[in-house]
């Protein structure tokens, strides 16, 4: 049983930490982008608060757009970023801010059983994220555009 009480005290220590090497902000933040590509292509819009904190705009803004295309019956594949480049900005505990250069990957949009169409490609954009340490994992509270 202790080998279990060193085990939760590691992982809490983990959550608990904000580290400054951008790895481990890219898995932090690939994992987001996994769990919002996943809520789009099954129109899930419940997934996204596995992404974006409670009072972040950005989830009803995303739930907003799954709307509508529930509403004109469109299909999702892909809409996983590629990250290029990913440098921590400053970190305080429960606390991360990022400047994050990625684009949009391959993405494929249909209607209900039609035929799939691959979606322009887009350019990198830079961003700067905001992210917080929640109960439930790291969440984006907000993503501005540079």
């Amino acid at each position: 049983m202790d080998w279990l009480i060193r085990w939760a005290l590691g992982v809490l220590t983990l959550l608990s930490t904000t580290p400054s090497e951008p790895a481990y902000w890219r898995v932090v933040v690939e994992r987001l982008d996994a769990v919002r590509a996943a809520a789009f292509e099954s129109n899930n819009a419940d997934m996204l608060r596995g992404v974006y904190g409670a009072d972040s705009p950005l989830l009803p803004a995303d739930q907003s757009v799954q709307d509508e295309y529930a509403r004109r019956r469109l299909e999702i594949d892909g809409m996983r970023m590629r990250i290029s480049q990913i440098k921590v900005l400053g970190h305080a505990p429960g606390r991360a801010q990022l400047a994050i250069v990625d684009q949009l990957g391959p993405t494929r949009v249909r209607t209900s059983g039609g035929p799939w169409r691959t979606l322009p490609a887009d350019r990198p954009t830079r961003h700067v994220v905001r992210l917080r340490l929640e109960e439930s994992g790291w969440r984006i509270i907000s993503v501005q555009t540079q």
